[in-house]
């Protein structure tokens, strides 16, 4: 799919691209999508046959920080409402994803050299997922423990566990599931009441910035999403260490994992690190 075919196909990339004549791309705070102020982009490139796939921001560290301020300021009155309407826009942006399959895929496929059946089967377990989150979410509450399970005490003694969002989620995806690993992070963190600054990987970032637009659709109000694209080694520090960010959701590299948890400090971590797939290529590949 070339540069205009993508145009065509996709209503999305009228929100989030930028009138050029080559695909061009906006990132999104605080429900504005933007350009960045340093007018520097990034190429998108598919490992295919390098054609052009688009290009996107390279943010700066302020607009980092401002986008965790925006999220700040977005997540208690998201997490005010109840939690059933949460899940209804989560189901909406599910229902709008399969709307969208087809140029999702066509992206995944252009990205990162998926296969068109293994594009169409990401698609449709990131529709699945978020399906499943909004419906854990409606029972996610807390729990009531009972004092006898430690010696001397009783029945007549309880403990209420009550569970509350941490505020803003930073969530940080690999470039091998653009979709579904981004959407497993995503989901989570809105259902239970938290904001998202979202730092998608370069490679496939094209259909992350896609998928944020369709949550946005969906309902998900202006600041409680948030995604920003450049390079890690100008905002990966400025976004893993500012203040308002109170958990991160990471799947990386175990080296730039350990960075990350030395620059977050006390910071809460859900990290997925490392790979453990090894293989073995014999001389006589074709390669």
């Amino acid at each position: 799919m070339q540069e205009q075919t993508i145009k065509q196909a996709s209503d999305l990339y009228n929100v989030i691209g930028v009138p050029a004549s080559e695909p061009t791309y906006r990132y999104l705070v605080a429900g504005e999508w933007r350009e960045s102020a340093n007018r520097e982009l990034i190429t998108i490139q598919s490992p295919i046959d390098d054609s052009l796939v688009g290009h996107v921001q390279a943010c700066t560290a302020a607009e980092a920080t401002e986008m965790c301020a925006a999220a700040a300021g977005a997540w208690k009155e998201w997490n005010a409402r109840p939690v059933y309407e949460r899940a209804e826009i989560l189901h909406k942006a599910a229902d709008l994803m399969a709307e969208h399959k087809a140029i999702l895929s066509e992206l995944l496929v252009m990205e990162i050299a998926k296969t068109r059946a293994t594009a169409e089967e990401e698609v449709d377990r990131t529709i699945q997922l978020i399906g499943y989150f909004a419906e854990e979410g409606r029972r996610y509450y807390g729990e009531m423990i009972y004092a006898d399970s430690f010696p001397g005490y009783s029945k007549d003694r309880i403990c209420l566990v009550s569970r509350e969002p941490y505020g803003v989620v930073l969530a940080i995806s690999p470039f091998n599931y653009p979709l579904n690993l981004s959407a497993s992070k995503i989901a989570p963190a809105l259902i239970t009441g938290n904001a998202v600054v979202f730092k998608p990987a370069t490679a496939g970032c094209i259909s992350a910035l896609h998928m944020v637009e369709i949550f946005r659709m969906a309902g998900v109000p202006a600041g409680v999403i948030n995604v920003i694209t450049g390079k890690g080694s100008s905002i990966g520090d400025t976004l893993n260490g500012d203040p308002n960010v109170k958990m991160i959701s990471f799947t990386g590299s175990t080296e730039i994992g350990r960075h990350l948890a030395h620059v977050a400090g006390m910071k809460r971590l859900m990290m997925e690190l490392g790979g453990k797939d090894a293989a073995i290529v014999c001389d006589d590949c074709d390669l």
